[in-house]
């Protein structure tokens, strides 16, 4: 939102040295020479610039809509991207059993890391390096996406995982 406020910031205070020229150009006596060409393209830059601020407001209206789409959908899905059942069906059985055989409490918290093993090897796999390699600008986007997630509370995402695996530097195992 800023950068859309600074260019038309920027384009409103070019409209307004048009005006300005544009009045003092006016004839101030009958019959005095008036330099139309020059007049007439100061007109057109002018309304260029009118324009332009209407498009770049028309389109900051859009992206807001569509930032604020995502960030609903985003609050309303994010319980399920991790859940149980969005495992594989291995590391959900395991899960259960461990849940329902006394005495197995530590094969649980063996078989919950091996999950989060396996959502950070598919997320940083399919997900996050492809995308991030493509440009700095995806790779900010990576970087933001992780701490997006992380500071939303999205439901069982292994953010410290996730960045382990980054800083121990990523490969394909």
């Amino acid at each position: 939102m800023e950068r859309y406020q600074t260019e038309v910031d920027r384009l409103n205070g070019i409209v307004r040295e048009l005006d300005s020229a544009l009045r003092v150009a006016a004839p101030t006596y009958p019959g005095q020479l008036i330099d139309k060409a020059g007049e007439a393209d100061k007109r057109k830059a002018r309304e260029r610039c009118m324009q332009t601020i209407q498009a770049l407001n028309t389109e900051l209206k859009a992206h807001t809509e569509a930032y604020e789409a995502t960030r609903k959908r985003f609050q309303s899905e994010k319980e399920h991207w991790f859940s149980k059942s969005s495992l594989p069906s291995r590391f959900y059985i395991q899960l259960i059993a461990c849940q329902t055989v006394p005495g197995l409490g530590h094969l649980k918290q063996k078989d919950a890391s091996s999950a989060r093993r396996y959502v950070v090897q598919h997320l940083l796999q399919e997900c996050l390096v492809p995308r991030a390699r493509l440009s700095p600008i995806d790779a900010s986007f990576c970087a933001r996406f992780v701490r997006v997630m992380h500071s939303a509370g999205a439901a069982n995402f292994p953010s410290l995982h996730v960045y382990d695996r980054v800083s121990a530097g990523y490969t394909s195992k």
